[in-house]
C-alpha cells in the first residue's frame, strides 16, 4: 500500500503533473514511490518537480535564444583542460 491521502489528491496532482495537465500512469507511480517512506517529504518532491518545469522552461528559452541567433553558448568545461 502506498498509504496516499486521498484528501490531498489535488496537491498530488499538482506535485506528479509534469505540466501538461495529465498524469501517466509511469508519473503516478514514480511520484507515489517518492512519497513512501523515507522520501516522503512532500516539501523535497515538490521542489524537485517545481525544478523540472523550470528546467523544461529553460530549455525552451534556450531554444527560442539559439534560434533567433542572440544567445552564443559557452565552453562548459567538465575537468582541467576539457570542454564541451
Amino acid at each position: 500500500s502506498l498509504e496516499l491521502d486521498a484528501r490531498e489528491s489535488k496537491a498530488l496532482f499538482h506535485m506528479l503533473d509534469d505540466g501538461d495537465g495529465l498524469i501517466s500512469p509511469e508519473e503516478f507511480v514514480k511520484g507515489a514511490v517518492r512519497l513512501k517512506g523515507a522520501a516522503r517529504s512532500q516539501d523535497v518532491v515538490t521542489m524537485m518537480h517545481d525544478f523540472n518545469k523550470l528546467n523544461k522552461k529553460f530549455d525552451k528559452l534556450f531554444a527560442a535564444l539559439t534560434k533567433i541567433g542572440e544567445f552564443e553558448v559557452p565552453p562548459v568545461r567538465l575537468s582541467k583542460g576539457a570542454s564541451v
